[in-house]
């Protein structure tokens, strides 16, 4: 079984996720001094540096300018090692509103579902975030399939591909 681990001052205490695949997994929240692994995962997944500076932006900054949202990254650990991150984002203007954001796994622990461990811990977290209020997450993506699995319903998809979907968190 993982653990979602508190860290980085989070008090929530853990809670059981399912666990991936022949891992032994860690899941918790991120810190600065996980950048450069998170950078790492984020070239190796994607194939370049194109969403470097976007994550780095984020991460640090801890607020995308452009959203109006307080960002949180969320890591997944093999070994000690970052696997896997994705960003959960709660909306600053409106309230119980979240968005995850992007996430990447490196290649080699791709399709043994880690990132739907990723997925679900964020949902825990949004729910815990909104004082166990029903909730709304939203998120975009090229692989509508790992989000459906959770629960989350396509509602229209951009020129470039990208699947909006959207789900209740009670």
């Amino acid at each position: 079984m993982a653990r979602i681990s508190p860290s980085h001052g989070d008090d929530t205490g853990s809670s059981p996720v399912p666990s991936a695949k022949g891992f032994a997994l860690d899941i918790s929240r991120a810190s600065s001094a996980d950048l450069g692994e998170i950078l790492e995962v984020a070239k190796a997944a994607f194939g370049s540096e194109e969403y470097e500076d976007y994550v780095e932006k984020e991460i640090v900054a801890g607020v995308d300018p452009d959203s109006l949202y307080s960002i949180m990254f969320f890591v997944c650990r093999v070994d000690g090692r970052i696997v896997s991150y994705g960003g959960l984002a709660e909306a600053m203007i409106l309230t119980d509103v979240f968005e995850l954001r992007l996430g990447a796994t490196l290649p080699e622990f791709q399709k043994r579902g880690i990132m739907s461990l990723l997925v679900h811990a964020r949902l825990e977290e949004a729910f815990r975030l909104s004082q166990e209020r029903p909730c709304m997450v939203v998120t975009s993506t090229r692989y509508p399939s790992i989000y459906s699995g959770h629960g989350f319903h396509e509602i229209f998809e951009n020129s470039r591909g990208y699947k909006y979907m959207i789900r209740a968190v009670a």
